[in-house]
């Protein structure tokens, strides 16, 4: 007796799975670009035994990549292509050694990009969090 062939189907849904607004997960992930790009362009107050004078170089060179696929989730990039931009602003630990802040510069009060990524991350989080849930 010759047995018959399995048969499969697909399982569709009536309704989406998901409520995820792509738009608001985009938007979000943006905003939190934004706000970090605009938290390190901001100089602090330059010391007296500094004699250099600053050209603005460093807060105009700041940059974004918008949100996009990344293995399995999303991604927005911020960073400056200057070259003296670790040096100033760089991780705090971590990474390679040309990558991390100066302490001297730490020191003057100049942010580090690790540090404002997380803060502007707790404060991003809740509003990401309700984008993917669709609310």
């Amino acid at each position: 007796m010759a047995k018959k062939p399995f048969r499969f189907e697909p399982i569709r849904p009536k309704k989406p799975v998901v409520k995820v607004s792509l738009p608001k997960v985009f938007g979000t992930l943006t905003q939190f670009a934004v706000a970090v790009i605009s938290k390190q362009t901001r100089y602090p107050a330059k010391p007296a035994r500094i004699k250099r004078r600053r050209t603005g170089e460093y807060g105009r060179r700041w940059t974004m990549r918008p949100p996009r696929p990344h293995k399995l989730g999303l991604m927005v990039q911020v960073g400056s292509n200057l070259e003296y931009a670790p040096y100033v602003g760089g991780l705090k630990k971590g990474g390679k050694k040309k990558d991390r802040q100066a302490k001297s510069t730490a020191a003057i009060g100049w942010t580090s990009v690790e540090i404002v990524g997380q803060d502007e991350w707790k404060k991003i989080r809740p509003v990401l969090i309700a984008a993917l849930a669709g609310k």
